[in-house]
């Protein structure tokens, strides 16, 4: 069973990307409202994935992406943000298994597919 952590400031954004995560099978769904929580539930749910919003409070999204690189280089997280294109630039983004998806944009196909690679990576080893 997969396990996805959403982190987003936003609990509009994160209830409706939780909800779409459980309607399309994911049953181990947390959620965190900053990055420091999300570092935190990263460490005591070890999630399959983490959703990891760009412009949130008291830690950012970066710092946060910067943070989750050095406790688990090789966690893929998908960066869903509305700053997508300035995003590409910043240093650092690009390390480990990171996506980039702009909100407006399909969501689920992304984590689907990561989470698909991350199983089948599991299963070689």
């Amino acid at each position: 069973m997969s396990s996805v952590l959403v982190a987003d400031d936003s609990e509009v954004m994160r209830r409706a990307i939780c909800t779409q995560l459980i309607a399309n099978g994911i049953e181990n769904v947390s959620e965190a409202v900053d990055g420091f929580e999300a570092i935190a539930k990263t460490l005591t749910t070890d999630p399959d994935l983490v959703i990891l919003d760009i412009a949130m409070v008291r830690l950012n999204g970066i710092d946060t992406l910067k943070e989750l690189r050095k406790l688990r280089p090789n966690l893929p997280v998908i960066v869903h943000t509305q700053y997508a294109e300035a995003l590409h630039k910043v240093r650092g983004v690009s390390k480990g298994p990171t996506q980039v998806v702009a909100k407006g944009n399909p969501l689920l196909p992304v984590v689907l597919s990561l989470i698909a690679s991350t199983v089948s990576r599991h299963q070689s080893h």
